[in-house]
């Protein structure tokens, strides 16, 4: 019985590699968002919506130069999960670490982070682009129906996951 993680089994070092560089490809809808903004920055008013309602309406408005809150912000949180992604063995695991299920465990536990961390992208991702094209508002509707969807698709990962 393993009951203190400093007994638990090392990570397989070539399952962690291949999990960071599946992270590594989770920046790239962020990166790309970035750049749309970067570019579009000065073409913005000085004034742009800063949220939305649930009719679509704007209903806060502030600095274009809040526009860059979301890009330190999703990075902030995918750098965070890198940062976990090097060190499974410290995960809390609904059920005991064993030498049998140990590797089984940390595998699935990486690749919920990294479809957590391309959630975090893509949702940012979206959030950036409506930043950077405040007057398109069926954009809105497209980031809401993204979001859902990649909340969803971890959800049914977690779920499929935990069954195994």
């Amino acid at each position: 019985m393993l009951t203190h993680v400093g007994e638990r089994p090392e990570p397989d070092p070539v399952m962690v590699a291949l999990h960071k560089r599946r992270m590594m490809f989770a920046w790239i809808p962020l990166a790309f968002a970035v750049l749309v903004l970067v570019i579009r920055l000065p073409m913005l008013p000085d004034v742009i919506p800063t949220h939305y309602g649930l009719d679509g309406a704007a209903d806060g408005w502030g600095s274009k130069w809040w526009a860059l809150i979301p890009t330190l912000i999703g990075p902030a949180i995918l750098g965070v999960l890198r940062l976990l992604l090097a060190h499974p063995k410290i995960y809390n695991f609904p059920v005991e670490v064993t030498g049998t299920n140990a590797q089984h465990l940390y595998s699935a536990s990486l690749t919920l982070i990294v479809r957590i961390a391309w959630g975090v992208s893509i949702i940012f991702a979206g959030i950036t682009l409506l930043t950077a094209f405040p007057s398109a508002t069926w954009l809105i509707g497209v980031v809401c129906l993204v979001a859902l969807g990649v909340l969803l698709a971890i959800a049914a990962a977690f779920y499929t996951m935990t069954r195994s």
